[in-house]
């Protein structure tokens, strides 16, 4: 750990300890997002730095203390029942927290968030891939059944503390596992089973790409899993009308728009840093590297669109709804952000300086 860590640490553990133990939790009330971010930046930074902390008389060592602070600043306690505050309560009715699911390898997460970006109640849904024919894979049933029991979980949860049954949002966002392969007819039906991210079966079309683009592209990502699908004439190819990721094609059922934000769509092809867009000329390289195939389609149309954070998504449509919550209880027209990946945004989207690629 670097001298500059430590003290940053040493200062912010100080500023917690004057503030819990001199001043009390009334104080910590009225300085709630101070403390929060304080305690946020000391809470990630402690995973590196546990023997620092242990010195200290606050049991600082434990994420479990997080919680406990959150819980002061979020949560009443009335007799034996722990009850959201009446300020998040109302944030709650009113619609103005954001929910976040993310749909990782062996758990789906959902989280509601509050007006102040603080964490309210969360929920997950255990899951895992299988190995079919050889394929790492889910099916998309269990996707919708696993979004669906991890948000009627959180609803449970939000109408034990609040009171109040979740109807709508400021917004929603997902992130979910990066690369691998949802494909697409024009009928919108699977073509091939789902390959996630640990499929390293395309060892041919990753080194033929990276070769051809004179750019790196590893086996899990998409457009390795298209080529070498093409490779091997798989029949379904010449039908491709849109390929996606996880989060992409959840997004695309929930709200019908065919996007992605940008760290999700740099696992899929070659991202160009400058346009924020898959890579042109990369797109173009590809399209002739396949033209004998005789293909009805170019690369760029069966891709999902690129947004970068920030970028309003789509909304959520009333078969969306149903989707994610089909008990009834949500309310359509909720936006969505840029669905992302696991990782938020991949590094591995930079394609340097380069003016000839």
């Amino acid at each position: 750990m670097s001298i500059h860590t430590r003290v940053l640490l040493q200062h912010l553990t100080d500023l917690l300890h004057s503030t819990l133990h001199d001043h009390g939790l009334d104080t910590c009330m009225s300085q709630r997002a101070t403390l929060l971010n304080c305690f946020r930046s000391l809470w990630i930074l402690q995973h590196a730095a546990v023997p620092v902390l242990k010195r200290r008389s606050l049991p600082i060592e434990s994420d479990a203390y997080y919680g406990i602070i959150q819980d002061e600043l979020t949560y009443t306690h009335k007799g034996d029942a722990m009850k959201l505050s009446e300020e998040v309560t109302g944030y709650i009715t009113e619609g103005k927290c954001s929910l976040g699911i993310e749909l990782g390898s062996t758990r789906i997460k959902a989280i509601l968030i509050g007006k102040d970006f603080s964490p309210i109640v969360d929920a997950s849904y255990d899951w895992e891939n299988s190995l079919v024919d050889g394929i790492w894979t889910y099916s998309m049933g269990e996707v919708w059944e696993g979004i669906a029991a991890c948000y009627a979980q959180l609803k449970e949860r939000v109408l034990q503390y609040s009171g109040v049954r979740l109807t709508s949002f400021s917004a929603i966002g997902f992130s979910a596992m990066m690369h691998g392969y949802l494909a697409f007819d024009a009928q919108q039906q699977q073509l091939v089973p789902f390959r996630t991210w640990r499929n390293n079966i395309t060892g041919e079309a990753s080194e033929k790409l990276t070769a051809l683009f004179d750019y790196p592209v590893p086996q899990r990502w998409s457009i390795s899993h298209l080529y070498q699908y093409i490779l091997e004439d798989a029949p379904h190819a010449g039908r491709l009308d849109y390929l996606t990721t996880l989060s992409g094609y959840v997004h695309w059922r929930l709200t019908g728009e065919k996007v992605l934000g940008i760290g999700d769509a740099s696992g899929m092809f070659p991202i160009d840093p400058k346009q924020q867009d898959f890579h042109e000329k990369m797109l173009g390289q590809f399209d002739s590297l396949v033209e004998d195939k005789g293909y009805s389609w170019k690369l760029r149309e069966v891709l999902p669109k690129v947004l970068t954070a920030g970028k309003q998504a789509g909304v959520l449509t009333p078969a969306g709804a149903l989707l994610l919550d089909p008990a009834g209880d949500l309310s359509a027209g909720v936006p969505l952000c840029p669905p992302e990946g696991d990782a938020g945004t991949d590094g591995s989207y930079q394609l340097g300086t380069q003016e000839d690629r």
